[in-house]
């Protein structure tokens, strides 16, 4: 027994990047006790028969054993004539558990300190530490707190500045006031302002500092010009979550220098992708809750955006679709399920009936309730460009830059689906000017950068971009390195890109065609990218 609980002790990476031991046998034991007791698991006497057979020959090292035969025939009751082609017992019962584990983890693991995971393919479970992601506790109600709780506040504080420096004390004023007009206009944050313009800190008592986050600097005179210091503290955390300095020619235009810093500050810190987002994101996924609220839910959805993976396209869609229960007027939950519910099943982690139309349902929903919804156009293109609808795909992403064309994500999203849709210069000229402007870019903008580099040939420039896309647990970056490495006539490092491409989807031949529509919408674009797979052994 010891040998055994020395060997499950495999490290594994914790929730902050830190290095922690798997559960022992014992710890996975009594949570399987806790599962199997546990009001809140839906399974019936086989289904939690398969659980502790499937748990205990992998706890004893025969996990290679587990197929349908072993389980049907030593956990299930079927007598030695058990036909796995003729009877699906065994698959049938691997989904109820499935089922059966998501809805324990969502409804009462909160308290869970060991997750078991059935991965789809294999009857061999999977031991980890519970995360904040996998294990929130749904209550009966959303709670009492307000819309207006649910937006982080961010105070603006008086850039400082020496006495005796007028040019720096002008410049500071003006900063100040700018910043605020250009915070302000992003939805998904509230600004506070100081009760007078001499406070450099929030007082003790102060109310009005009730904030998650505060931005403040300094202007001081350096060489010929100005030097601006501008950080944002993250109030909880109490750390600098931000810090950028600028050098500003003194010949330039006091107000259009302080309108462009302005601007540059206020999207590193509030777009879509900047600090402030990305921060609220992680709390989301790995921080303590114990109830269910729309900010973390959204932010939850960020999380999915980045990272596309199965698991935590599970996570997201349940969390969603309790959330337009809890919370049915709000646009963004609408809006963020038509998304996740679109790459759940054109990746192949769902087959939903009908989900197109589900998704154009959810996304116009979404657009009801709030015409400026930015994600609900988003959901919306995505949805019109999967069809082949261009020219709505077009008038989609007008409609996107006129709701804050200020914001690099804004432009990002409009000229990801204009280059896809066909007019590659335009979108492409945009995807690059958001890119150079972002604090944390996603991958998935890189896509189409790269596959305007294929389309001309450029294929050393298409490669260079898609290893700009760092997602090793999505498979667009390796199928696309797989397209542009067999182009090149590199065909060993295609065939290996290609492994990785069937580690991560080893059911990819079942939606490759449906991948590729979503991949590559123009048909000559398409029809490249499937001469140059077939060489790699993806697509037979």
């Amino acid at each position: 027994m010891q040998d055994t609980e020395k060997a499950s002790r495999e490290a594994t990476t914790a929730p902050h990047g830190a290095q922690a031991l798997a559960p022992t046998p014992l710890e996975i034991r009594d949570q399987v006790t806790r599962i199997l007791d546990a009001p809140e698991f839906e399974g019936g006497p086989r289904i939690k028969a398969f659980l502790r057979y499937i748990v205990e020959q992998t706890l004893s090292g025969s996990a290679r054993n587990l197929k349908q035969y072993s389980i049907a025939t030593e956990a299930l009751g079927r007598d030695t004539t058990f036909d796995p082609e003729i009877d699906p017992l065994v698959r049938l019962e691997a989904g109820k558990l499935r089922k059966a584990l998501e809805i324990f983890y969502l409804r009462a693991g909160g308290s869970a300190p060991v997750r078991i995971h059935i991965p789809k393919g294999t009857y061999v479970p999977v031991f980890e530490w519970g995360i904040r992601a996998d294990t929130r506790a749904l209550p009966a109600s959303i709670g009492t707190s307000s819309a207006a709780d649910e937006v982080p506040r961010v105070a603006i504080l008086p850039f400082a500045y020496r006495a005796g420096q007028p040019d720096c004390e002008l410049f500071a004023e003006g900063l100040f006031e700018q910043l605020v007009v250009a915070l302000s206009r992003y939805g998904d944050i509230a600004v506070s302002l100081p009760d007078n313009r001499d406070q450099q800190q929030p007082s003790a008592g102060d109310t009005h500092y009730q904030t998650a986050f505060v931005l403040s600097g300094s202007v001081r005179q350096f060489d010929s010009g100005l030097r601006v210091i501008a950080q944002l503290r993250d109030v909880k955390a109490d750390t600098v979550a931000w810090s950028e300095s600028f050098d500003l020619d003194s010949s330039a235009a006091a107000l259009a220098s302080q309108n462009r810093l302005a601007s540059h500050i206020a999207c590193a810190l509030a777009d879509f992708y900047g600090a402030i987002p990305h921060i609220l994101s992680l709390n989301a996924v790995y921080g303590p809750s114990d109830r269910w609220n729309l900010r973390d839910s959204i932010h939850r959805h960020r999380y999915l955006a980045r990272t596309l993976t199965e698991r935590v396209y599970r996570l997201a869609r349940r969390d969603l679709e309790y959330g337009i229960e809890r919370a049915p007027d709000q646009p963004m939950v609408w809006a963020a399920l038509a998304h996740t519910i679109f790459y759940g099943n054109v990746l192949g982690f769902d087959n939903d009936d009908h989900w197109k139309p589900l998704v154009l349902r959810y996304a116009q929903r979404a657009l009801e309730l709030d015409h400026r919804c930015a994600f609900g156009h988003v959901s919306m293109a995505l949805y019109q460009l999967y069809e082949g609808h261009l020219g709505d795909v077009r008038e989609t992403c007008h409609r996107i830059l006129e709701l804050n064309p200020h914001a690099p994500s804004t432009k990002l999203s409009a000229g990801f689906f204009r280059a896809l849709s066909g007019d590659w210069d335009q979108g492409t000229e945009m995807l690059k000017g958001a890119l150079g402007t972002m604090l944390h870019p996603p991958g998935w903008a890189y896509r189409a950068v790269c596959l305007n580099h294929f389309r001309r040939g450029e294929f050393e420039d298409a490669l260079r971009e898609i290893n700009k896309y760092h997602a090793p647990e999505h498979l667009t970056p390796s199928l696309l390195r797989a397209t542009i490495l067999s182009r090149l006539g590199r065909d060993s490092e295609a065939r290996a890109a290609a492994a990785d491409v069937l580690r991560i989807s080893p059911n990819f031949g079942r939606i490759a065609d449906s991948y590729l529509r979503y991949l590559a919408p123009l048909e000559d674009v398409r029809f490249e990218i499937s001469g140059a797979l077939e060489t790699t052994g993806l697509l037979n």
